[in-house]
């Protein structure tokens, strides 16, 4: 769900964030002055970047899995193991940024923690200058065939592009990948169109298929097992509550900071369920079903997200909603209630509901 940064859809979610250009430093956080290092993925043969699928106007999707670039094999050695951040990062950089071709640094975990130094030219000649200069130090030259200066126009062109055409963008490029990620919404040809000119191996575009939007729609007001009591933007986030008697349903109501009346309720049939919900602002949400996991012992809804978002913002605003539920669909006791399938986050154990009494028997109560 979106609790976890609001479901970023995604996810998906590149940086979610405009331009990256921070480089590591010493201690391994984000400069700005230098082009971007990011966590390292499995990395491919010299120069090569992987593709994740060929789209319209032959544009490729953006690999899954981002690879780093990496020297030849036989460039690497077994030791040393850099396990933090002890490894020289600016000693190196100091050398490297007066060396011709000099492109990008950056810490890849997957080789021992050991320094890459990217170079678009002359680099088995920089690989024999680091082995000299720094003997002992991981670090290895990586022959790359693109340029900082490259990847930063067509990053810039492409956006201007995406923005002349009216459309929001954003992503990122990097030495480390050789890749500029476009970020285009749906990935339909009216949005991918403005990129053609810029189709090829240095390009790739993140977006969500038509078929997975969650398109704009009413909330639902019912569903097998449930109906919508009340719905508004209050109340407190991550918490949940349950009502089986008409003085538990009036308190429930005022804490999920509902107005007006509750709407009748028939204890004898159904329980009430609170979800205090929780969205980013600009991605807000929608409550399409409630979920009776009978397996996992288990009640919590189905929130989703309308739309096609490159990020949400990390606020955590609340939305409450208050539903009857039929006694019939409830699990077997004891279960819980919960705001989604996953686990509530640490810090906030109030999420989670646990009911010990069986509430399928008509006219059961908990206590309170």
């Amino acid at each position: 769900m979106l609790r976890r940064c609001s479901i970023l859809v995604l996810v998906l979610l590149l940086a979610a964030c405009g331009d990256d250009e921070a480089s590591v430093q010493a201690d391994g956080a984000p400069g700005t002055a230098e082009p971007s290092t990011t966590a390292t993925e499995p990395t491919e043969p010299v120069g090569s970047v992987p593709s994740g699928g060929e789209l319209p106007f032959g544009l490729q999707r953006c690999p899954t899995e981002r690879s780093l670039v990496s020297a030849p094999e036989d460039w690497y050695r077994d030791e040393p193991v850099y396990i933090a951040n002890e490894m020289p990062v600016e000693q190196v950089r100091a050398w490297a940024v007066d060396q011709p071709g000099f492109e990008d640094i950056w810490i890849d975990r997957e080789h021992n923690g050991w320094l890459s130094v990217a170079f678009s030219e002359g680099a088995e000649a920089r690989q024999a200058d680091l082995e000299e200069r720094f003997p002992g130090v991981g670090v290895v030259a990586v022959p790359v065939e693109w340029t900082e200066a490259e990847l930063t126009a067509l990053r810039d062109e492409a956006f201007g592009a995406m923005r002349d055409a009216g459309f929001d963008v954003g992503g990122s490029h990097g030495v480390h990948t050789g890749l500029v990620e476009v970020w285009v919404g749906e990935l339909i040809e009216e949005r991918l169109a403005p990129l053609a000119p810029f189709a090829g191996p240095r390009l790739c575009v993140i977006g969500v298929e038509p078929e997975d939007v969650i398109r704009p729609a009413p909330q639902p007001e019912a569903g097998e097992g449930w109906r919508l009591l009340g719905t508004d933007r209050t109340g407190d986030s991550y918490r949940t509550g349950v009502a089986t008697t008409e003085e538990q349903y009036d308190a429930l109501w005022q804490q999920a900071g509902l107005d007006g009346d509750p709407p009748e309720v028939d204890f004898d049939d159904e329980v009430v369920i609170w979800f205090g919900a929780v969205y980013g602002s600009g991605c807000e949400i929608r409550m399409d079903d409630v979920v009776f996991d009978l397996d996992r012992q288990l009640v919590h809804g189905d929130f989703v997200i309308p739309g096609v978002h490159q990020g949400c913002n990390d606020d955590a605003n609340p939305e409450a909603y208050v539903v009857a539920v039929e006694r019939s669909a409830l699990p077997e006791a004891p279960f819980d209630v919960q705001l989604d399938a996953d686990d509530p986050p640490a810090g906030a154990p109030e999420e989670r509901t646990t009911v010990t009494e069986d509430l399928r028997s008509p006219g059961a109560t908990i206590p309170g």
